[in-house]
């Protein structure tokens, strides 16, 4: 049997674990299949991990060694920045998301001190060759309603290349969200000199985390009213007009996760109520939901980006599922694969973008998890360099020159440029220099 890189402990413990999660949630109704399981388990699954491990062939690899070669340590970078000698000139942006603190509606919904973290620790391999958990590095566990923390991110993000953050931001009909942080965050941008925009998530939360209509904690309204939209566009007002928030021709940048939610004319809608703050936004839409951009753009808005890995499937490439039970729920996509088709694709349109990985299985467990296997920075380099040779080329046309990355620090979903305990600065040591590269 090939057990993929010498690794049959581990998938060995995969198979426990999952038989006993089918157990304890009641997935096996059959109670002669719930026996044979057991049985299963305990007369060949424990006795062969016991045999595989004392005559495993890597035997001689200290833990120490094995756990590194296992969390692709051989990829570890530590700090080395190039100095720029000018602002790049090229307008990098990263999504940044706020939920790094505890709230009360997810404390009432999840459990005292929840917050995005709470996933991440939980998080263990699924499968032969997955790397979980992500452990932060430099900037630990933080906590963003520690003002110093995000002055360190922003810091860190300057000296690699980034020219911004756009910042999630969470309106449900008449309120917002964390929007103590979006205070925090602008004052901060301001004061360190880095731009910053926002994009709403405008999508109901819910306990899947999959903005569908099933097990909501907060419901987004299928249409957008003036009176919320107006109230939207005065809580956010005073920072459009900060001097580091974003700008195209003078209009602010103001990104829409999903366009096509709203069964009204929104954008509209969303115009009206910023005029009536003497604000002209310039509304771009995310192409998320199998949205391309003439369909964005025939909404009404200014302009569309691209949101991978949203709408990859025609460039997305299975990987082999490594011994993977066929009963979980996983998809496995090759990221090296991947990267080499949308790089080589001719056929898309919008702002262009990149993520550095993906693994949503910390919030989605073995229930729909999207996990890109083989992720190294030197491949996201590529994806990034292609990206900004798109940007470079709207430019020319007079179209909005930016590339955006898919993310600065969602830990949860696997797409992180901060430094991590797995890969160091490996991330942001290739977006130093493949932007010193068009320096």
């Amino acid at each position: 049997m090939n057990f993929n890189g010498g690794q049959p402990v581990l998938y060995l413990k995969t198979l426990l674990r999952f038989s006993n999660r089918l157990l304890k949630r009641n997935l096996v109704k059959s109670r002669v299949a719930s026996y044979l399981l057991k049985i299963f388990e305990k007369l060949l699954l424990r006795p062969a991990a016991r045999i595989l491990l004392k005559s495993n062939t890597n035997s001689q690899i200290s833990h120490t060694e094995f756990t590194a070669y296992l969390n692709h340590q051989a990829s570890f970078e530590n700090l080395n920045f190039e100095p720029f000698k000018s602002p790049p000139s090229i307008s990098i942006f990263a999504l940044y998301l706020p939920q790094f603190q505890p709230i009360k509606i997810n404390d009432d919904n999840w459990g005292e001190g929840f917050s995005e973290w709470t996933n991440l620790a939980g998080s263990r391999p699924l499968f032969n060759g997955h790397v979980q958990p992500i452990i932060p590095g430099k900037l630990g566990f933080y906590d963003l309603r520690n003002r110093e923390t995000i002055r360190e991110q922003i810091k860190l993000a300057k000296l690699a290349g980034l020219s911004g953050f756009i910042v999630m931001i969470y309106w449900f009909e008449d309120h917002s969200v964390m929007a103590e942080s979006l205070t925090d965050i602008a004052e901060i941008c301001n004061d360190e000199k880095f731009y910053f925009v926002f994009e709403w998530a405008n999508e109901p939360w819910t306990k899947r985390w999959d903005g569908l209509e099933s097990n909501v904690i907060l419901k987004q309204n299928k249409t957008l009213s003036y009176e919320s939209a107006t109230k939207l566009a005065f809580s956010v007002s005073n920072f459009l007009r900060m001097p580091y928030y974003f700008k195209f021709r003078d209009r602010p940048l103001f990104f829409i996760y999903n366009p096509g939610y709203f069964k009204n004319d929104a954008v509209s809608i969303l115009r009206d109520a910023f005029d009536s703050c003497d604000i002209d936004v310039f509304a771009i839409g995310m192409q998320t939901f199998n949205l391309d951009s003439e369909n964005i753009l025939a909404l009404g808005y200014d302009e569309s980006c691209e949101y991978f890995p949203h709408n990859m499937d025609l460039y997305t490439v299975a990987a082999h599922r490594k011994l993977l039970p066929l009963t979980i729920d996983v998809a496995i996509e090759s990221y090296p694969a991947t990267v080499k088709n949308v790089t080589g694709s001719i056929t898309r349109n919008g702002i262009p973008s990149c993520f550095p990985s993906w693994d949503n299985s910390p919030r989605r467990k073995f229930q729909g998890s999207n996990v890109y296997v083989d992720c190294y920075a030197s491949d996201f380099g590529n994806w990034l360099e292609d990206s900004i040779n798109r940007s470079l080329d709207r430019e020319k046309v007079g179209l909005l020159g930016l590339v955006v990355i898919n993310a600065w620090n969602e830990w949860g979903e696997g797409a992180v440029l901060e430094p991590s305990r797995n890969s160091g600065y490996a991330y942001l040591n290739t977006l130093n220099r493949v932007v010193k590269m068009n320096e």
